[in-house]
Parts: C-alpha cells; sequence; structure tokens
C-alpha cells in the first residue's frame, strides 16, 4: 500500500512510482478529496513520524552507486 497527499488530496494504492505500475500492472487507488479523511491521513502520518516508526531517508550523491 502507498500513500501521497498533495495539495489537500490523498491517493492511497497499490501502485508503485514506476513506468510497468502506470503502464502495464494491474493496479488499484482510491483518491480522497474529501478534507476530513485527509487530515485525519495526514495527522496518522504525523504522529507515526512522532512516535519514530516513521523516519526520514536521506540519500547523499555518495551513496548512490
Amino acid at each position: 500500500m502507498k500513500c501521497a497527499i498533495v495539495d489537500g488530496v490523498a491517493i492511497i494504492g497499490s501502485a508503485n512510482m514506476t513506468d510497468d505500475a502506470f503502464n502495464r500492472n494491474m493496479e488499484l487507488g482510491v483518491l480522497v478529496r474529501e478534507q476530513t479523511t485527509v487530515e485525519a491521513i495526514s495527522e496518522h502520518f504525523r504522529e507515526l513520524i512522532r512516535a519514530k516508526v516513521l523516519v526520514p531517508v536521506i540519500h547523499s550523491e555518495s551513496n548512490r552507486r
């Protein structure tokens, strides 16, 4: 499951952000525009970050090979 929240809209689905996912694979997603639900999803992610369940992944040029 993947989730992205941009400009007050959430998309939740199975697709990776790849060409295959968008053009070849069978994927399913839900677009959520209802603001109370989008805010609840956002708050859930903020809580996971506060609890350190989710942590930032930092990429540097030296790590890319």
